[in-house]
């Protein structure tokens, strides 16, 4: 796009001025360098990251960064030994180029045209999108169950901790914990995620009680005789203190 100087209509016989002279000199040298510039092309090579085969129908845009007065190309796929976009002409300068298809996440980045006009290739490595599916809900079930359940939908379980904060490896459940509730998931119920994300499930413990006996009364015993009865009921004497009567 030029960006030509204030130019005035004359009508016949109207005399010429230098500025005007200059004026129309100045748009004509502002035409030969905007035509004299350097163009080059540019060449995308969209391919898929997993095999390295080329992406054919993508969209390969090419939008100059900075510079709005330039317009944004597209590309055109082209076979044989180039097996990529071109994208033509291209001044000199920086560009944010954005390549888009089907089935694959959108790649974008930065790229600078030589000021020589000289050609550049840019390789664009396109992965596939990930299927992401719906985490049902497991809380309340046996872990047994729970896992069944997770690893048929795909999923792989990430850690298992118990309610007394005890890990339990996930290759190496325990006959015994197998029998344990889940009481929380993550991803939680209804969230859609990848199946590469692994699910973290909290399951109940096994309640532990401590034996119970009933303190014998050691009231107006002397010291060792006190001590010799806790210690026949499984108890231990503690510190002692003398009072003053």
């Amino acid at each position: 796009m030029i960006t030509a100087p204030p130019l005035t209509d004359a009508s016949p016989g109207d005399p010429i001025t230098s500025e005007g002279w200059n004026n129309v000199l100045t748009a004509i040298r502002s035409a030969y360098d905007f035509l004299n510039k350097q163009q080059g092309t540019l060449t995308v090579q969209a391919r898929n990251q997993a095999d390295g085969n080329p992406i054919k129908g993508a969209v390969v845009t090419a939008t100059p960064a900075g510079d709005t007065s330039l317009p944004t190309r597209a590309g055109v796929f082209a076979g044989g030994s180039v097996n990529g976009y071109l994208v033509e002409p291209l001044l000199p300068g920086q560009y944010d180029l954005v390549v888009e298809a089907d089935g694959f996440n959108t790649e974008s980045r930065q790229i600078t045209m030589p000021d020589n006009g000289d050609p550049l290739t840019v390789a664009v490595d396109m992965t596939v999108v990930e299927a992401r599916f719906a985490m049902r809900n497991v809380c309340g079930q046996p872990l047994s169950d729970a896992i069944a359940q997770i690893t048929q939908d795909g999923f792989t379980i990430a850690r298992i901790i118990d309610s007394h904060g005890t890990d339990v490896p996930p290759g190496a459940i325990p006959s015994e914990v197998t029998t344990a509730f889940v009481l929380g998931q993550w991803p939680a119920a209804g969230d859609v995620v990848a199946l590469s994300t692994g699910v973290y499930l909290t399951i109940s413990a096994k309640a532990e009680f401590l034996d119970r006996v009933k303190v014998p009364d050691v009231r107006g015993l002397s010291l060792e005789d006190a001590k010799t009865l806790l210690e026949a009921a499984g108890l231990k004497l503690g510190p002692t203190s003398s009072v003053g009567a």
